[in-house]
């Protein structure tokens, strides 16, 4: 094994982070900020990176969205929805917490 990849091996604890793009403005009638998939569009990649735990704030409630008097597909389950979904409101009701630092 080569020794120098051994002291290059991060200290902490790493997190796989997958990037969405957020709007700009919150929804006008429920100020929630709606978040999308930022999918590099030539290859279908979704961009992620890892970073150290510890710079991980807050954990943020996702609430999958399809817009005005459309319905949930039956396909979607808790285990598969990020995938399933392209748009998601940003819970900033969550918590008191999440509301400070949301909106």
């Amino acid at each position: 094994m080569d020794h120098d990849a051994i002291v290059a091996w991060p200290k902490e604890h790493l997190a796989y982070v997958e990037w969405f793009t957020v709007s700009e403005h919150p929804g006008q009638y429920h100020n929630m900020y709606s978040v999308t998939n930022a999918i590099i569009q030539n290859n279908n990649i979704v961009p992620g990176d890892i970073v150290p735990l510890s710079t991980i704030r807050q954990s943020c409630h996702l609430i999958p969205h399809l817009g005005r008097n459309v319905s949930w597909p039956s396909s979607w389950k808790s285990t598969n929805v990020l995938d399933l979904c392209n748009t998601f409101l940003l819970n900033n009701w969550s918590s008191k917490f999440a509301y400070q630092t949301l909106w």
